[in-house]
């Protein structure tokens, strides 16, 4: 007897292996349009809320394939926050490791208008960056951080100038060196 040397049952379970890794990994992510995406991530969202605005964003064209590739992977608690910048053709990989790389530098523009007081501008950097507002506050109302940068009050009230700052993530930028940031 001829041992039969074609399986078409393991054919078929190896063709599917093979197109479900392409689909979630490999395939490109395509727009009709040149131009560039731009998507914010705020600090504390997750892989799903994140999936909703790439697809919103077009980004990437099937929200449950890029969720299945990011939980496969265990990005799904690695989500940094920041503003990106996506452009055409990248593959859910290649977006998952852009928005997971600690090595990446982000930032965010913030305009703070004039005449804001401190807990004002703490909820809006809670808003824009997802940074809290309390810290921030406790930050600007610091007592050592005072007399480091010579002011002669007791909190930086109307120290904090009105202007367009572009903050970044991931380089370290926390709620006192905002602060800093704000006052020079």
């Amino acid at each position: 007897m001829i041992k039969q040397i074609f399986n078409p049952g393991i054919f078929i379970v190896s063709f599917a292996a093979v197109f479900i890794v392409h689909s979630l990994f490999m395939t490109k992510n395509f727009r009709n349009t040149e131009t560039d995406v731009i998507v914010k991530i705020t600090r504390g969202e997750n892989l799903r809320s994140v999936a909703t605005k790439l697809e919103q964003g077009n980004v990437i064209f099937n929200k449950t394939l890029f969720l299945i590739a990011g939980r496969i992977f265990g990005f799904q608690n690695k989500i940094i926050p920041g503003q990106y910048t996506f452009s055409n053709g990248l593959s859910n990989l290649q977006i998952l490791n852009l928005i997971t790389d600690p090595g990446i530098v982000r930032t965010v523009t913030i305009t703070v208008p004039e005449g804001m007081t401190i807990r004002q501008i703490g909820r809006l950097l809670q808003r824009q960056m997802g940074i809290d507002s309390a810290k921030f506050v406790a930050e600007a109302e610091n007592d050592s951080l005072i007399k480091i940068l010579g002011v002669r009050a007791d909190n930086l009230e109307g120290f904090l100038f009105p202007n367009t700052y572009d903050v970044s993530f991931g380089s370290g930028n926390n709620e006192r060196e905002i602060v800093r940031t704000m006052f020079t």
